[in-house]
């Protein structure tokens, strides 16, 4: 079985993927027309993420997600071998760090256009959170006034990439040696 580059969200109820095993990459995308005609607050985006059954693609390294979903399905229903994510358009309402940062193997995080709706992002500390994370992209989140770095955050981060967060306020000192655009 072939799948494109991108599968488009409203194949997502009639796709399972327990039998794509091998499966690499994957963009689940909104159909900006069919998107328009549907209100967006009667499909629970999370539920039927978790019916993909995502943890049995085991060798699912990309993610990208552009689809409006509020809120990231638990960290049990995400793959643990990701390397990479993106969120694009997703239009959390919590931090997406708080699931994210138990993701054994993100290397690279990606937080595009409206991903997130929060003022604040807190990059907490604890010594297992975000552990293998080399490379976070922040861009074009309009209400982020805030990023907070506790001691001990990302201690592998390399790249910080800040683009389009007009009303945020500062860089945190643990990142300020580290940050390559923005």
């Amino acid at each position: 079985m072939h799948l494109g580059p991108t599968v488009p969200s409203r194949y997502l109820a009639i796709l399972r993927l327990n039998n794509l095993t091998s499966l690499r990459k994957l963009a689940i995308t909104s159909d900006r027309i069919w998107w328009s005609t549907i209100d967006s607050s009667i499909i629970d985006w999370p539920k039927s993420l978790s019916m993909l059954n995502l943890p049995r693609c085991e060798n699912l390294h990309k993610l990208s997600l552009e689809i409006s979903m509020k809120n990231l399905p638990d960290l049990d229903k995400l793959t643990p071998n990701l390397t990479k994510l993106s969120l694009r358009f997703t239009q959390l309402v919590e931090s997406p760090l708080e699931t994210l940062k138990k993701l054994p193997k993100l290397k690279i995080l990606k937080l595009r256009e409206s991903s997130y709706k929060g003022r604040q992002i807190i990059c907490s500390g604890e010594p297992d959170n975000f552990p293998q994370l080399e490379t976070l992209e922040i861009h074009d989140l309009p209400r982020l006034e805030e990023l907070i770095a506790e001691e001990g955050a990302m201690p592998r981060l390399r790249k910080l990439s800040i683009f389009g967060c007009r009303w945020l306020t500062g860089i945190p000192d643990r990142f300020r040696n580290i940050i390559t655009a923005g």
